[in-house]
């Protein structure tokens, strides 16, 4: 019987062929028996070469940390804790973090939170002000001398 790589493989090759005309359709195809693959990757059964190592681990854990994009720091310090747990030292445990906080953010869309329109806002609101201000005693002074 062919290892769990070999089967991966010849599926994906399948799946290459039958959809080749629809772009779309194979890569959802893909996807799902790429997660498939990957949820058979912690049993027991695979070869010591194809065991999912405490990264790929560690970064299942913290993607499921993750809400909206957003990871609060109570949460990072316990996959921090976590993480050394695994073998796993803290900079590489937060190098992980980021790029799944990354991976997450692109799945997304780029969301921006309402935070960081408001931000820009209430920087600019003084200038938007003065310039109101402003707009208002030139619009007066039209009115008063050139009427």
């Amino acid at each position: 019987m062919p290892d769990r790589t070999t089967a991966y493989r010849r599926e994906a090759r399948r799946i290459r062929g039958r959809l080749a005309d629809s772009p779309v359709e194979r890569y959802s195809a893909l996807r799902e028996l790429s997660r498939r693959h990957d949820a058979t990757c912690d049993q027991g059964d695979q070869p010591a070469a194809i065991v999912c190592s405490p990264a790929a681990s560690f970064g299942q854990i913290a993607a499921d940390e993750i809400r909206d994009g957003v990871l609060p720091y109570s949460r990072r310090l316990g996959l921090l804790g976590t993480a050394q747990d695994l073998g796993i030292g803290r900079f590489e445990a937060n190098l992980i973090i980021a790029a799944v906080q990354h991976r997450t953010t692109e799945a997304h869309g780029n969301r921006a939170t309402s935070a960081t329109f408001r931000l820009p806002l209430r920087r600019s609101l003084p200038l938007l002000t003065f310039l109101l201000v402003q707009s208002l005693i030139l619009a007066g002074l039209w009115g008063i001398f050139l009427r």
